[in-house]
């Protein structure tokens, strides 16, 4: 017995020292040859009603390199007392207008001043709350919109707004199909006719896969050799997810349009893929004011932070920013 004993410790000794050795080449040769290293990229932490949220009153200071030699940004994030990025410059008694969405409206890789949150703020005459969250769906926004301690200093006679910025990718994130939840994420599921129902995670019949699968997910976030895999996990297929997607954001609409004096707009970013005939079918059937930002004919590249990070720059928040404020102003003024 103690033969058998001593052979098993041996051997998980040999394996925790394989690991050991594999993450340590991994530190050494893989950052030389990634595409891009981030340190201190997310500000996420546990929140008690939304699963993840940024953690209120704090700041971070995100540095991402392309490589060893060519840096990509070093920026400054800063959140207020409800985890939202930093409003500057308050203006009471402005209608107020509530950004959803996932790293391009957060504005990763951006200082406050280049977003797109900071930028119609500084246009137009209103008060600019940026809820998004990086790698978000439109459940972060339903699960906001649910918790009356989000959003308790605004006015609910206001006139007010609701913006939600779709992008194609987004559709994958409706269920628990990225690596980026927790098993405490609200979770919804798709019931009949476009109703969802708030499901806990940690209710979920596939609780075991899904812990299992965070555990992963916290070893990558401190793992160079496992950052390289992506591992996901879905509920649902892609049609699953665009009914559930969807539904969800009919959802938006009705809990923002029943608690605020105002609308909700589903705005299409020009980073995305436009909307599909289905899509537009749905969001005109069950009357989902949209909006489709034409994408601009000049190089991609140009609109990027940096070369080896997709998000969008201070130039292309700029455009859209000069786009969305007469769609603004033309919604609030048709509010009663």
């Amino acid at each position: 017995m103690l033969k058998y004993l001593k052979l098993y410790f041996i051997n998980i000794f040999v394996f925790l020292f394989c690991l050991f050795a594999v993450e340590v080449l991994s530190r050494v040769l893989l950052t030389k040859l990634d595409n891009a290293t981030c340190l201190m990229c997310r500000s996420h932490f546990r929140h008690p009603t939304l699963g993840s949220f940024h953690k209120p009153n704090s700041e971070i200071n995100p540095v991402k390199k392309c490589s060893q030699e060519d840096f990509c940004y070093n920026v400054k994030y800063e959140f207020d007392s409800l985890g939202r990025r930093k409003n500057n410059f308050f203006r009471p008694n402005k209608s107020p207008v509530l950004l959803f969405g996932c790293s391009y409206t957060f504005g990763e890789g951006l200082n406050e001043q280049d977003t797109i949150g900071y930028l119609i703020q500084e246009k137009a005459d209103l008060n600019v709350f940026n809820y998004a969250k990086s790698a978000a769906s439109a459940a972060l926004a339903l699960s906001i919109l649910e918790d009356p301690s989000m959003h308790r200093d605004l006015s609910y006679s206001q006139k007010g707004l609701a913006i939600y910025f779709y992008l194609d990718f987004q559709l994958e994130r409706a269920s628990l199909s990225t690596h980026f939840f927790t098993p405490t994420n609200n979770y919804f599921k798709y019931v009949d006719h476009y109703q969802v129902e708030l499901i806990n995670a940690k209710d979920l019949s596939r609780k075991a896969i899904i812990s299992l699968y965070s555990f992963y997910d916290f070893l990558k976030k401190h793992s160079r050799f496992l950052q390289h895999f992506n591992l996901k996990v879905s509920e649902n297929n892609d049609d699953e997810n665009e009914k559930l997607f969807f539904a969800t954001i009919l959802a938006v609409k009705k809990r923002f349009e029943s608690k605020f004096n105002g609308r909700f707009i589903l705005i299409v970013h020009p980073s995305s893929k436009r909307l599909s005939q289905n899509q537009i079918g749905f969001l005109k059937k069950y009357q989902v004011k949209f909006y489709e930002i034409p994408a601009l004919n000049e190089e991609y590249d140009s609109f990027r932070v940096c070369k080896c990070d997709p998000h969008p720059n201070r130039k292309l928040n700029e455009y859209l920013a000069i786009q969305l404020i007469p769609i603004i102003n033309k919604e609030l003024s048709e509010i009663p």
